[in-house]
């Protein structure tokens, strides 16, 4: 009896650490995809957003920019890693971020396909418009805080994250209008629902643009991580912002 006893335990010791390696597998990966899984889960469950369309590919823009920022500064938060570590954190990135961007498209097509509720070619379109710059976007917000911010990164990219979030504000406060553009949300139409809402020439330059600018300041951030140019790093911030300001004045 004793012995089954010790083997019965140590069956479960085996399942439970097995559980663990899963559950802190690459920095928590799993952790990352299940917020993204629940959180698609319960966009089904809600009317407006249900659908593979436009507004579900907005909101997802909004978690995947702070899932990607978040899980980019656990990756690279140690500023003295070495070079083999960096490649595989690099490996990581690629890995979990093409897990993070099918999640939102499998449950929501499934979901249309089932209820005929709306078009697939627009949902695409808004998805790869909308959504998959974002994966770009939160990975650049990630790294430059976790290059300049030492102590405190993850509060840093909040910050920047809310402020990038709610600039809009202040354009619409001095310059009243129906509609903005934002990185983070790509579009806001206005607050009458526009039921023919569609990916427009506009949109495509507009992420487009985000593209070039958030893609070239995540190439020399980069550059700076693996090769230590001290001219990326003392200039870059500088130039970052005032490319910002030009394209916002």
């Amino acid at each position: 009896m004793e012995q089954i006893f010790k083997e019965f335990q140590g069956q479960n010791i085996k399942v439970l650490l097995a559980l663990k390696k899963i559950f802190t597998a690459h920095k928590y990966l799993s952790i990352y995809l299940s917020i993204s899984i629940l959180f698609n889960l319960l966009l089904v469950k809600i009317p407006l957003v249900k659908v593979f369309g436009f507004e579900s590919a907005v909101l997802n823009s909004l978690l995947l920019v702070l899932l990607s920022g978040y899980y980019t500064i656990s990756l690279f938060k140690k500023n003295d890693q070495s070079l083999e570590n960096r490649n595989l954190a690099l490996a990581s990135i690629k890995i979990s971020f093409l897990l993070l961007i099918i999640i939102f498209p499998i449950i929501s097509v499934t979901n249309s396909l089932l209820t005929i509720a709306c078009s697939l070619v627009d949902g695409f379109l808004f998805y790869l418009i909308v959504t998959v710059p974002a994966l770009v976007i939160g990975t650049t917000i990630g790294l430059f805080s976790v290059i300049y911010i030492n102590k405190f990164p993850r509060t840093f990219f909040v910050i920047l994250y809310l402020l990038i979030l709610f600039i809009p504000l202040i354009e619409i406060y001095l310059n009243p209008q129906v509609y903005f553009y934002n990185p983070i949300l790509a579009y806001f139409p206005g607050t009458i629902y526009d039921e023919a809402l569609s990916v427009d020439f506009k949109l495509i330059e507009y992420r487009l643009f985000n593209l070039i600018y958030f893609g070239s300041a995540l190439f020399f951030l980069f550059k700076l991580i693996f090769n230590r140019v001290l001219f990326y790093r003392k200039y870059l911030p500088f130039i970052l912002l005032l490319i910002a300001s030009i394209f916002f004045y």
